[in-house]
């Protein structure tokens, strides 16, 4: 119950004007905040809904630049995702903000969201004496991913589930942090 007074806090403290997104993004990132926690998992059903009512509701080239925040959102993490560095999931969520709060919105957003996974993943690792490997995955020595491994199951056998670092949580600091104007 607290997160939801923290959140009403942030609604009543001056937020940038982003009128139906505000709402929506939060909704978002709780959503998929909260099965992360859960699964370890961010739905498409969650996802591919978002990314389809950003275009129609903002248009796809309206001055919100709908289709180009989720391009500038989606595109280099799936490639990152197809490597096994993030999970798909990870990846339709960040271009479901980009579509919905638009470009530039999008690029604060990635940059407040990765700053804040990258801190915490080096805190665990210093906390944990774990070498920077098990953060990241291609400072390993494996090959690339041969044709019968898919990115799911070399993500899944590539990082530890101790360092996993759950973006759906940093997804929804980065979009109450971005929202609220930082």
């Amino acid at each position: 119950m607290y997160i939801i007074e923290i959140i009403k806090g942030f609604l009543s403290s001056g937020f940038k004007s982003l009128g139906w997104q505000n709402y929506y993004l939060i909704g978002l990132g709780l959503i998929c905040c909260v099965t992360d926690l859960k699964s370890g998992k961010i739905y498409n059903l969650v996802t591919y809904p978002s990314i389809l009512a950003g275009f129609i509701f903002n248009g796809f080239l309206s001055e919100r630049l709908s289709l180009i925040g989720f391009l500038v959102g989606f595109a280099p993490f799936a490639i990152a995702s197809l490597k096994g560095l993030i999970g798909g999931g990870d990846a339709k969520l960040l271009g479901a903000v980009g579509a919905i709060g638009g470009f530039p919105y999008v690029l604060n957003f990635l940059f407040v969201t990765f700053l804040l996974a990258s801190l915490f993943g080096l805190l665990v690792l210093i906390w944990k004496k774990r070498p920077l490997s098990e953060l990241l995955p291609f400072f390993e020595k494996k090959g690339p991913l041969s044709p019968a491994e898919t990115a799911q199951e070399s993500a899944e056998s590539r990082v530890s589930k101790k360092t996993r670092i759950p973006m759906g949580v940093f997804s929804l600091l980065g979009i109450l942090l971005s929202i609220r104007g930082m």
